[in-house]
């Protein structure tokens, strides 16, 4: 059985959804990834970090928003 979404998931899933947000890695992207491959420090993509990260890029949430929902996702919330 898959873990219930916390309300930060829910909020920043239907966030991209209304607003047909979706992430595209960058060729930045692309690079932290490898070097977090890299570094063996165990760092896995998050599919909802991702989602906040590309919500700020489309301009749908300020950088001050984006990291409340980051951080509100991190923390179970």
């Amino acid at each position: 059985m898959l873990p219930a979404m916390t309300k930060a998931e829910t909020k920043i899933r239907e966030l991209a959804k209304r607003h047909g947000v979706t992430f595209t890695p960058t060729a930045h992207d692309t690079w932290l990834k490898q070097i977090a491959r890299l570094s063996a420090a165990g760092v896995e993509p998050d599919p909802v970090a991702s989602l906040v990260i590309a919500l700020k890029r489309a301009g749908v949430v300020s950088a001050a928003q984006g990291n409340d929902l980051y951080l509100d996702h991190i923390a179970g919330r």
